[in-house]
């Protein structure tokens, strides 16, 4: 098998996991819909997968890293359902089992001090609308105090997948729907940041948003 066969089926394992995780939560899922499941202004576009409720349609798409540089077509996905209101879109980047996964085994999670630190500059940055800068650094804290509180509730995670550990603290119990839904949001668009795409929702919502979710947070749970 080449890398590039490799590639794909880990890529299309890592979508039956998502697709499993979004039927538990009532989603009907279609993996690879075809032009006459999808809607007109989708047909254009060959999607990953379409998960949808009586609430919400929502456009997956997942990819690896290194294929980000080179995939115009979500910017495209992106701004087409800007307009829509019941439509959202999902960019999972998945994360290869290499380098990376090391790295972060070794890794140290910031303490509560520095978390409480990072949370007060992205208020402060977000104030002074520096949009970008106060979304990272807000998930940054954001995502280091999930970890501290599955580690502290004895919650099953992977440590270098936010997406997992978020998914994972609402499963147990950990999270509310609203406060998964403000982790997806804020996961979703901290990637289309990080990875240069332009964000259609509003930063400062977003920050604000996680923000309100820290403070619910740390008044829910201790953690050292």
């Amino acid at each position: 098998m080449t890398v590039q066969q490799n590639g794909h089926n880990n890529e299309r394992l890592h979508i039956r996991d998502i697709a499993r995780e979004y039927r538990k939560q009532g989603y009907e899922v279609l993996i690879e819909p075809t032009p006459n499941q999808l809607p007109e202004f989708l047909v254009p576009f060959s999607i990953d997968m379409l998960a949808r409720n009586h609430e919400e349609n929502v456009v997956i798409e997942v990819r690896s890293r290194g294929s980000l540089t080179s995939a115009p077509e979500l910017d495209a996905i992106a701004q087409v359902l800007q307009d829509r209101p019941s439509w959202r879109f999902e960019l999972v980047v998945r994360n290869p089992r290499d380098r990376e996964a090391s790295y972060f085994q070794d890794a140290t999670s910031i303490d509560r001090s520095h978390i409480a630190s990072r949370l007060r500059e992205a208020h402060d940055l977000s104030d002074q609308e520096h949009g970008e800068a106060a979304l990272l650094l807000a998930w940054s804290a954001v995502e280091a105090l999930l970890r501290h509180i599955a580690a502290v509730e004895s919650v099953p995670m992977t440590l270098h997948n936010p997406s997992q550990v978020t998914k994972s603290l609402f499963t147990y119990g950990m999270l509310d729907k609203e406060q998964y839904q403000t982790l997806q949001d804020g996961l979703e668009t901290r990637n289309m940041v990080i990875h240069g795409f332009t964000e259609r929702r509003s930063l400062v919502d977003i920050v604000n948003g996680l923000l309100l979710l820290a403070e619910q947070l740390q008044g829910q749970y201790e953690y050292s």
